[in-house]
Protein backbone atom coordinates (compact mmCIF):
# COMPACT_ATOMS: atom_id res chain seq x y z
CA UNK A 1 0.00 0.00 0.00
CA UNK A 2 2.64 2.14 0.13
CA UNK A 3 3.59 2.20 -3.21
CA UNK A 4 0.66 2.75 -3.99
CA UNK A 5 0.33 5.93 -2.11
CA UNK A 6 3.43 7.00 -3.40
CA UNK A 7 2.19 7.00 -6.68
CA UNK A 8 -0.73 8.70 -6.03
CA UNK A 9 0.76 11.57 -4.04
CA UNK A 10 -1.23 11.05 -1.15
CA UNK A 11 0.68 13.08 0.72
CA UNK A 12 -1.82 13.29 3.90
CA UNK A 13 -2.15 9.51 3.59
CA UNK A 14 1.51 9.05 3.72
CA UNK A 15 2.07 10.95 7.01
CA UNK A 16 -1.06 9.42 8.54
CA UNK A 17 0.67 5.96 7.94
CA UNK A 18 4.26 7.30 9.24
CA UNK A 19 2.23 7.96 12.73
CA UNK A 20 0.32 4.46 12.28
CA UNK A 21 4.33 3.13 12.07
CA UNK A 22 5.36 5.28 14.74
CA UNK A 23 2.62 4.14 17.04
CA UNK A 24 3.38 0.38 16.13
CA UNK A 25 7.31 0.33 16.70
CA UNK A 26 5.77 2.24 20.41
CA UNK A 27 3.52 -0.71 21.50
CA UNK A 28 6.09 -3.01 20.69
CA UNK A 29 8.51 -1.53 22.46
CA UNK A 30 6.14 -1.52 25.18
CA UNK A 31 5.45 -5.16 24.59
CA UNK A 32 9.07 -6.16 25.08
CA UNK A 33 9.27 -3.57 28.28
CA UNK A 34 6.71 -5.84 29.70
CA UNK A 35 7.87 -8.90 28.95
CA UNK A 36 11.47 -8.38 30.63
CA UNK A 37 9.12 -6.74 33.69
CA UNK A 38 7.97 -10.54 33.87
CA UNK A 39 10.93 -11.85 32.92
CA UNK A 40 12.56 -9.72 36.47
CA UNK A 41 9.16 -11.09 38.44
CA UNK A 42 9.70 -14.80 37.45
CA UNK A 43 13.78 -14.26 38.25
CA UNK A 44 12.98 -13.01 41.66
CA UNK A 45 9.20 -15.06 42.22
CA UNK A 46 10.75 -16.09 45.93
CA UNK A 47 10.97 -12.18 46.65
CA UNK A 48 7.36 -11.09 45.61
CA UNK A 49 6.05 -14.27 47.27
CA UNK A 50 7.47 -13.42 50.57
CA UNK A 51 6.62 -10.05 50.12
CA UNK A 52 2.51 -11.07 49.05
CA UNK A 53 2.72 -13.41 52.15
CA UNK A 54 3.48 -11.06 54.68
CA UNK A 55 0.90 -10.14 56.57
CA UNK A 56 1.46 -6.75 57.79
CA UNK A 57 1.96 -5.69 53.90
CA UNK A 58 -1.76 -7.24 53.44
CA UNK A 59 -2.56 -5.45 55.79
CA UNK A 60 -0.87 -2.49 55.09
CA UNK A 61 -2.81 -2.80 51.26
CA UNK A 62 -6.35 -3.37 52.54
CA UNK A 63 -6.00 -0.32 54.18
CA UNK A 64 -4.42 1.73 51.54
CA UNK A 65 -6.97 0.08 49.46
CA UNK A 66 -9.75 1.55 51.87
CA UNK A 67 -8.32 4.83 51.43
CA UNK A 68 -8.27 5.22 48.02
CA UNK A 69 -12.06 4.12 47.78
CA UNK A 70 -13.33 6.35 50.81
CA UNK A 71 -11.03 9.45 49.03
CA UNK A 72 -12.13 8.37 45.41
CA UNK A 73 -16.28 8.79 46.56
CA UNK A 74 -15.64 11.84 48.58
CA UNK A 75 -13.78 13.04 45.57
CA UNK A 76 -17.17 12.66 43.80
CA UNK A 77 -19.56 13.63 46.34
CA UNK A 78 -17.60 16.76 46.43
CA UNK A 79 -17.95 17.44 42.34
CA UNK A 80 -21.58 16.77 42.78
CA UNK A 81 -22.17 18.91 45.69
CA UNK A 82 -19.77 21.56 43.60
CA UNK A 83 -22.23 21.15 40.75
CA UNK A 84 -25.48 21.44 42.84
CA UNK A 85 -24.42 24.92 44.20
CA UNK A 86 -23.66 26.53 40.66
CA UNK A 87 -26.64 25.20 38.78
CA UNK A 88 -27.87 28.87 39.11
CA UNK A 89 -30.75 29.16 41.87
CA UNK A 90 -31.64 32.61 43.42
CA UNK A 91 -29.39 31.47 46.06
CA UNK A 92 -26.83 28.38 47.00
CA UNK A 93 -24.09 27.58 49.31
CA UNK A 94 -21.87 28.89 46.90
CA UNK A 95 -23.29 32.62 46.53
CA UNK A 96 -22.94 32.44 49.96
CA UNK A 97 -19.59 30.86 51.33
CA UNK A 98 -17.34 30.86 48.13
CA UNK A 99 -16.26 34.96 48.08
CA UNK A 100 -12.94 34.52 45.99
CA UNK A 101 -12.24 32.65 42.72
CA UNK A 102 -9.71 30.29 43.59
CA UNK A 103 -10.58 26.82 41.70
CA UNK A 104 -7.91 25.24 44.36
CA UNK A 105 -9.82 26.84 47.61
CA UNK A 106 -13.57 25.87 46.18
CA UNK A 107 -12.35 22.22 45.63
CA UNK A 108 -11.11 21.68 49.08
CA UNK A 109 -13.93 23.46 50.43
CA UNK A 110 -16.23 20.54 48.75
CA UNK A 111 -14.31 18.23 49.58
CA UNK A 112 -13.64 19.24 53.50
CA UNK A 113 -17.44 19.13 53.35
CA UNK A 114 -18.10 15.94 51.64
CA UNK A 115 -15.60 14.31 54.67
CA UNK A 116 -18.14 16.14 57.28
CA UNK A 117 -20.80 14.34 55.81
CA UNK A 118 -19.33 11.41 56.25
CA UNK A 119 -18.22 11.65 59.77
CA UNK A 120 -19.30 13.11 62.76
CA UNK A 121 -17.53 16.15 61.96
CA UNK A 122 -19.00 19.64 61.58
CA UNK A 123 -18.46 22.62 59.34
CA UNK A 124 -19.80 26.02 58.41
CA UNK A 125 -20.75 25.24 54.72
CA UNK A 126 -24.66 24.52 55.05
CA UNK A 127 -27.16 23.69 52.40
CA UNK A 128 -29.37 27.13 51.66
CA UNK A 129 -32.28 26.32 49.25
CA UNK A 130 -34.38 22.99 49.30
CA UNK A 131 -32.55 21.06 46.55
CA UNK A 132 -29.33 21.46 48.40
CA UNK A 133 -30.59 19.83 51.80
CA UNK A 134 -32.15 17.30 50.25
CA UNK A 135 -28.69 16.32 48.26
CA UNK A 136 -27.19 16.70 51.40
CA UNK A 137 -29.86 14.32 53.38
CA UNK A 138 -29.17 11.82 50.62
CA UNK A 139 -25.23 12.20 51.05
CA UNK A 140 -25.93 11.91 54.94
CA UNK A 141 -27.60 8.40 54.61
CA UNK A 142 -25.24 7.35 51.78
CA UNK A 143 -22.62 8.16 54.29
CA UNK A 144 -24.04 6.27 56.84
CA UNK A 145 -24.95 2.74 54.99
CA UNK A 146 -21.67 3.16 53.96
CA UNK A 147 -19.43 4.09 56.47
CA UNK A 148 -21.78 1.09 58.91
CA UNK A 149 -20.61 -1.67 55.98
CA UNK A 150 -16.80 -1.04 57.25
Amino acid sequence: TDWVLIASNGGDDMEFLRVLRGRIVLRMLRIFRLLRVMKLVNRDNSIVKNWIANENNKALASVCKLLMVIGLINHYVACGWYAVGSLGMKESWTDRYLEHDDKLAHYLTCVHWSYTQFTPASMDVFPTNPTERAVNIVVIIFGLVMFSSF
